[in-house]
Protein backbone atom coordinates (compact mmCIF):
# COMPACT_ATOMS: atom_id res chain seq x y z
CA UNK A 1 0.00 0.00 0.00
CA UNK A 2 0.78 3.39 -0.37
CA UNK A 3 -0.78 6.54 0.93
CA UNK A 4 -0.41 10.20 1.60
CA UNK A 5 -1.92 12.61 3.57
CA UNK A 6 -2.32 15.88 5.39
CA UNK A 7 -2.89 15.99 9.01
CA UNK A 8 -3.23 18.73 11.86
CA UNK A 9 -1.49 18.35 15.13
CA UNK A 10 -3.66 19.87 18.19
CA UNK A 11 -1.99 20.59 21.68
CA UNK A 12 -3.85 19.32 24.46
CA UNK A 13 -2.21 19.73 27.67
CA UNK A 14 1.66 19.34 28.44
CA UNK A 15 3.28 16.73 26.57
CA UNK A 16 -0.05 15.63 24.77
CA UNK A 17 -1.15 15.84 21.64
CA UNK A 18 -4.03 14.68 19.13
CA UNK A 19 -3.19 14.73 15.41
CA UNK A 20 -6.00 14.28 12.94
CA UNK A 21 -6.32 14.91 8.88
CA UNK A 22 -7.25 12.85 6.09
CA UNK A 23 -5.01 10.34 4.11
CA UNK A 24 -5.82 8.64 0.17
CA UNK A 25 -4.21 5.10 0.32
CA UNK A 26 -3.95 2.77 -3.14
CA UNK A 27 -3.32 -1.03 -3.00
CA UNK A 28 -2.81 -3.05 -6.14
CA UNK A 29 -2.65 -6.46 -6.45
CA UNK A 30 -2.31 -8.94 -9.74
CA UNK A 31 -3.26 -12.44 -10.35
CA UNK A 32 -3.91 -15.17 -12.98
CA UNK A 33 -7.74 -15.20 -13.17
CA UNK A 34 -10.87 -16.88 -14.80
CA UNK A 35 -14.37 -14.65 -15.11
CA UNK A 36 -17.17 -15.82 -16.07
CA UNK A 37 -19.84 -13.01 -17.31
CA UNK A 38 -23.45 -13.57 -14.62
CA UNK A 39 -25.18 -13.14 -17.83
CA UNK A 40 -24.25 -16.28 -19.87
CA UNK A 41 -25.05 -18.46 -17.00
CA UNK A 42 -20.96 -19.66 -17.05
CA UNK A 43 -20.91 -20.05 -20.80
CA UNK A 44 -18.75 -16.74 -21.35
CA UNK A 45 -15.85 -17.61 -19.30
CA UNK A 46 -12.62 -15.05 -19.91
CA UNK A 47 -8.77 -16.10 -18.65
CA UNK A 48 -6.18 -13.43 -17.99
CA UNK A 49 -4.17 -11.30 -15.84
CA UNK A 50 -6.55 -9.56 -13.26
CA UNK A 51 -5.56 -6.10 -11.68
CA UNK A 52 -7.23 -5.57 -8.65
CA UNK A 53 -7.37 -1.27 -7.46
CA UNK A 54 -8.51 -0.61 -4.05
CA UNK A 55 -9.00 3.93 -3.15
CA UNK A 56 -9.58 4.42 0.33
CA UNK A 57 -10.62 7.37 2.14
CA UNK A 58 -9.38 7.56 5.54
CA UNK A 59 -9.74 9.94 8.49
CA UNK A 60 -6.68 8.77 11.58
CA UNK A 61 -7.06 10.05 15.34
CA UNK A 62 -3.53 9.63 17.28
CA UNK A 63 -2.65 10.25 20.88
CA UNK A 64 0.84 11.66 20.48
CA UNK A 65 3.14 11.61 24.12
CA UNK A 66 6.18 14.17 23.74
CA UNK A 67 8.96 11.93 25.50
CA UNK A 68 11.95 14.36 24.24
CA UNK A 69 11.73 17.73 22.82
CA UNK A 70 14.41 20.80 22.46
CA UNK A 71 14.92 23.54 19.48
CA UNK A 72 16.62 20.26 17.00
CA UNK A 73 14.44 17.40 17.73
CA UNK A 74 11.57 15.78 18.89
CA UNK A 75 10.90 12.02 19.86
CA UNK A 76 7.47 11.04 20.31
CA UNK A 77 5.20 8.16 20.90
CA UNK A 78 1.78 7.68 19.14
CA UNK A 79 -1.32 5.34 19.57
CA UNK A 80 -4.54 5.89 17.84
CA UNK A 81 -6.77 4.23 15.32
CA UNK A 82 -8.16 4.91 11.38
CA UNK A 83 -11.26 4.01 9.85
CA UNK A 84 -11.46 4.08 6.22
CA UNK A 85 -13.60 4.11 3.29
CA UNK A 86 -13.23 2.23 -0.29
CA UNK A 87 -14.09 5.37 -2.72
CA UNK A 88 -13.27 2.88 -5.75
CA UNK A 89 -13.07 -1.03 -6.02
CA UNK A 90 -11.82 -1.79 -9.49
CA UNK A 91 -10.72 -5.41 -10.94
CA UNK A 92 -9.82 -5.41 -14.86
CA UNK A 93 -9.34 -8.74 -16.90
CA UNK A 94 -6.89 -8.45 -19.43
CA UNK A 95 -7.81 -11.85 -21.65
CA UNK A 96 -6.91 -12.60 -24.86
CA UNK A 97 -10.81 -12.73 -26.22
CA UNK A 98 -11.42 -9.28 -24.26
CA UNK A 99 -10.61 -6.64 -21.45
CA UNK A 100 -13.45 -5.90 -18.59
CA UNK A 101 -13.83 -3.66 -16.16
CA UNK A 102 -15.63 -4.36 -13.14
CA UNK A 103 -16.23 -2.42 -10.15
CA UNK A 104 -17.34 -3.85 -6.81
CA UNK A 105 -18.88 -1.38 -4.46
CA UNK A 106 -17.37 -2.07 -0.58
CA UNK A 107 -19.67 -0.97 1.97
CA UNK A 108 -17.87 -1.60 5.54
CA UNK A 109 -15.42 0.90 6.54
CA UNK A 110 -12.09 -0.78 6.98
CA UNK A 111 -11.11 0.13 10.86
CA UNK A 112 -7.31 -0.11 12.59
CA UNK A 113 -5.57 0.74 15.81
CA UNK A 114 -1.69 1.97 15.28
CA UNK A 115 1.10 2.25 17.89
CA UNK A 116 4.53 3.02 17.22
CA UNK A 117 7.36 5.89 17.75
CA UNK A 118 8.63 9.35 15.94
CA UNK A 119 11.65 11.13 15.55
CA UNK A 120 11.25 14.75 14.24
CA UNK A 121 14.10 17.07 12.82
CA UNK A 122 13.43 20.80 12.72
CA UNK A 123 14.88 21.91 9.69
CA UNK A 124 13.81 25.70 10.43
CA UNK A 125 11.10 27.01 12.95
CA UNK A 126 8.26 26.31 10.88
CA UNK A 127 9.49 23.36 9.16
CA UNK A 128 10.36 19.66 10.35
CA UNK A 129 11.32 16.20 8.46
CA UNK A 130 9.96 13.59 10.76
CA UNK A 131 9.17 9.40 10.58
CA UNK A 132 7.24 7.72 12.52
CA UNK A 133 7.80 3.71 12.45
CA UNK A 134 4.91 1.90 13.97
CA UNK A 135 2.54 -1.41 13.51
CA UNK A 136 -0.82 -1.39 12.55
CA UNK A 137 -3.82 -4.16 13.03
CA UNK A 138 -6.30 -3.93 10.48
CA UNK A 139 -9.55 -5.62 11.67
CA UNK A 140 -11.58 -7.99 8.92
CA UNK A 141 -14.71 -5.77 8.23
CA UNK A 142 -15.90 -7.70 4.72
CA UNK A 143 -13.14 -5.70 2.62
CA UNK A 144 -11.84 -7.07 -0.73
CA UNK A 145 -8.69 -9.79 -0.22
CA UNK A 146 -5.97 -7.46 -0.24
CA UNK A 147 -2.30 -7.59 1.91
CA UNK A 148 -4.56 -6.04 4.99
CA UNK A 149 -7.04 -9.22 4.95
CA UNK A 150 -4.02 -11.55 4.35
CA UNK A 151 -1.51 -9.66 6.99
CA UNK A 152 -3.64 -8.19 9.23
CA UNK A 153 -0.76 -7.09 11.26
CA UNK A 154 1.66 -4.72 9.26
CA UNK A 155 4.54 -3.01 10.16
CA UNK A 156 5.52 0.10 8.53
CA UNK A 157 7.29 3.83 8.73
CA UNK A 158 5.44 7.82 7.77
CA UNK A 159 7.79 9.68 6.38
CA UNK A 160 7.12 13.30 5.39
CA UNK A 161 7.69 17.18 6.22
CA UNK A 162 6.09 18.47 9.00
CA UNK A 163 4.83 22.25 8.79
CA UNK A 164 3.98 24.54 12.28
CA UNK A 165 2.14 27.39 11.89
Amino acid sequence: PVSFGIGLNIPVKGILSIDTGIDYSILTRSFEGIYSDPSSNGTNMIEGDVRHHMHYLGIPVNLNLNLYSNKKINIYAIVGGEIEYCISNIYSIHGQQAEIRFRDPVKAPQFSIKMGAGVEARLTRHLGLFIDPSARFFFQNNQPKSIRTEKQLLIGANVGLRFDL
